[in-house]
C-alpha cells in the first residue's frame, strides 16, 4: 500500500505538473486565500439562518479545532511518518515543506471537518465544499508536502469529526445557545 501511495504521489508531483498549476496551487493551498469566502458564509450563517446556522458554525469550529489539534497534536507525533519533502524519494517541492511530519494532511483533516459538519446541517452545501476541501487536498500533494494517503487519511479523520461534532451539536435540542 505505501509503494503505491509513492507511485501516485510521483505521478501527481512531478508528472501530472503544469507550469500555471505551480504558481495556482501555492493559493488554493492558503486558508487566507479562502477567508473572505468563509467569513461571507460564518457571516450568512450567524445572521440569517438563525439557531440552526448558529449550530451549524458552532459545530464547525468545534471539529475543526478539536480536528486539527488531535492530528497535529497526537496523530502526527504517534504515526512518524515523514512529509516526502523531507523523506530521501525526490519530491518536487514547490513552496516552504512544513513540519517534519505529514499524516494526517492538518489541510485535509479541517476542509472535511468543516464541510461535514457544514453539510450535517445543509446537505446541499456539500456540492460545494467537498469539491473545495478535494482541491486543497490535491494542492497538498501536488505542492510535495503530502502523500495521497496523508490526504486520504486527514479526509477520513475530519469527516468523522465534522459529523460527530454536528451529531452532538443536533443533540442539544431546541435550548438556546449561548448569545442567541
Amino acid at each position: 500500500m505505501i509503494d503505491l501511495d509513492v507511485l501516485l504521489f510521483h505521478w501527481l508531483n512531478r508528472v501530472a505538473i503544469h507550469p500555471w498549476l505551480d504558481r495556482l496551487m501555492p493559493i488554493v493551498t492558503s486558508w487566507t486565500s479562502w477567508s473572505v469566502a468563509i467569513g461571507a458564509g460564518v457571516i450568512y450563517l450567524l445572521a440569517v439562518r438563525g439557531d440552526r446556522g448558529r449550530r451549524a458554525v458552532l459545530a464547525m469550529v468545534l471539529a475543526v479545532a478539536l480536528g486539527d489539534s488531535a492530528a497535529a497534536q497526537i496523530l502526527k507525533p504517534a504515526f512518524h511518518r515523514l512529509r516526502p519533502c523531507h523523506a530521501a524519494i525526490d519530491a518536487r517541492v514547490v513552496m516552504r515543506c512544513g513540519g517534519r511530519y505529514g499524516f494526517p494532511s492538518n489541510h485535509a483533516t479541517n476542509g472535511a471537518a468543516a464541510s461535514a459538519a457544514l453539510g450535517t446541517f445543509y446537505p446541499v452545501t456539500l456540492a460545494i465544499t467537498v469539491p473545495v476541501a478535494l482541491l486543497v487536498g490535491w494542492s497538498r500533494v501536488y505542492l510535495g508536502v503530502h502523500y495521497p494517503g496523508d490526504v486520504a487519511a486527514g479526509f477520513l479523520f475530519g469527516a468523522f469529526m465534522g459529523i460527530l461534532m454536528a451529531l452532538v451539536i443536533r443533540r442539544q435540542g431546541p435550548r438556546r445557545l449561548p448569545g442567541s
